[in-house]
């Protein structure tokens, strides 16, 4: 299914459930629902949006000329380098040749695309939701914030808390929670998990690969409820934490094989090839390997960097504003790398 319609029928889902529960005003128009459901910055790859965010923002912006240029384009900027300069170059690098022919490489290059194809999987839908938030606050309407420096939690729970944040919320207010009010027993929350893991799962395609990416990854977050309910009283030193970091970082790298992968038999030749331990040349330069350990280490930098540099953007006078922004489109124009989407879930 082409994502756009995908969208269009979750923010319409979305948007009948709250009008049935009371949440919304009947006396909201037709115009305006339409302008919901098939508002264009969001509508191909989301933020999906609640709908009173989205009325509360329309009724009180008419009139209001006021556009924050400074963080729209610093946005668009963001999302266009994470796509066509760092996502596209891990595809070309490595992650594609790899994918496409594992027994050619080494299991130490295949374990590092494995890490790689995480990230190009993280910069890609970032980017495109930059993008769609950059080109929302044109017009005045600002969109939620759709991932929130995932690979430096502790625990997969707030991963999927982190990740694809607005897809994340639309399962949990409209297939977790009423699953869990409307069946009884000591079991509905394992039931109401793997219900949500299976449905998210089936966002990024259909087939046995799918069906392992929704078990795996329900499996991962109820082993560990079970550890925690075992050993959340005891303190968590540094050392600790960072052991949980890995361990949530390569779990979920691990997982999305079986997103990347074109089907069961790709993703099992995969893991045949790593677990070889085969030590032919590698095919990682410096730069390529620099990227990856710089594209996690980034989720550790305070955000409060980031507000400092688009204050002192906002700062500076109209013309230099739209000379930066415009300097910074030829780079990426020049170094990105403008490839076609190599597998199903980029194919919309």
């Amino acid at each position: 299914m082409p994502f756009g319609v995908l969208f269009f029928t979750l923010q319409s889902i979305g948007y009948l459930f709250d009008t049935y529960r009371g949440k919304l005003s009947e006396s909201i128009s037709p115009l305006n629902v339409l302008l919901l459901i098939a508002y264009f910055p969001k509508l191909i790859a989301g933020p999906l949006v609640k709908a009173h965010h989205f009325f509360n923002q329309l009724d009180s912006t008419e009139g209001n000329g006021k556009i924050n240029f400074a963080q729209s384009a610093s946005l668009i900027l963001k999302g266009l380098f994470k796509k066509f300069v760092l996502a596209n170059y891990l595809a070309l690098q490595l992650v594609d040749p790899i994918y496409n022919n594992p027994a050619q490489y080494s299991s130490f290059d295949i374990l590092m695309a494995i890490f790689a194809f995480t990230l190009q999987l993280y910069w890609n839908l970032s980017a495109y939701s930059d993008l769609a938030v950059g080109f929302s606050l044109l017009l005045g309407i600002e969109l939620p914030r759709n991932f929130n420096q995932p690979f430096s939690v502790q625990s997969l729970s707030e991963f999927w808390q982190r990740w694809f944040i607005t897809f994340s919320a639309w399962l949990r207010d409209y297939v977790y929670v009423p699953i869990r009010s409307r069946i009884s027993g000591n079991r509905t929350k394992i039931l109401s998990i793997l219900v949500v893991f299976f449905s998210g799962a089936f966002w990024y395609g259909t087939g046995l690969n799918t069906a392992f990416l929704g078990l795996i990854g329900a499996g991962g977050v109820l082993l560990e409820m079970w550890m925690m309910k075992r050993w959340m009283h005891e303190k968590v030193s540094s050392k600790v934490k960072v052991l949980l970091t890995l361990s949530v970082v390569s779990f979920i790298s691990f997982l999305l094989i079986f997103l990347r992968s074109e089907d069961l038999k790709a993703s099992i030749e995969l893991l045949s090839a790593l677990f070889r331990f085969t030590y032919a040349d590698s095919i990682l330069t410096p730069l390529t390997m620099s990227i990856i350990i710089w594209g996690f280490a980034a989720h550790f930098i305070p955000t409060e960097w980031g507000t400092t540099i688009r204050n002192y953007y906002t700062r500076l006078h109209p013309l230099t504003q739209a000379v930066i922004f415009g300097g910074g489109i030829l780079l990426i124009s020049t170094f990105g790398l403008p490839i076609e989407p190599t597998f199903k879930y980029f194919q919309f």
